[in-house]
């Protein structure tokens, strides 16, 4: 909600986390930073207790990726992509 309101007014950095992380340093939002051990630089996406982030990654390997990953519908259910 905040970046979406406040869009006209925030300057790009060189990336989006970058600038994600910028803007909410620099607004008024009561944040908590926290770190989660559920989020890799890198693997191969077969372990679905890991949600896996980087740059470069081939979009081949980002197919992988999503098709290995799990989904939870709008009832909650997880459910594995086939």
């Amino acid at each position: 909600e905040f970046v979406s309101k406040q869009k006209d007014e925030l300057y790009e950095y060189q990336g989006e986390d970058t600038s994600l992380g910028i803007w909410l340093q620099q607004s008024s939002l009561q944040t908590k930073w926290q770190k989660s051990p559920a989020f890799v630089n890198e693997g191969d996406c077969h372990d679905a207790s890991f949600v896996m982030v980087g740059h470069e990654i081939s979009p081949e390997k980002m197919q992988r990726c999503y098709m290995a990953m799990d989904e939870v519908d709008v009832t909650g259910i997880h459910r594995k992509r086939k």
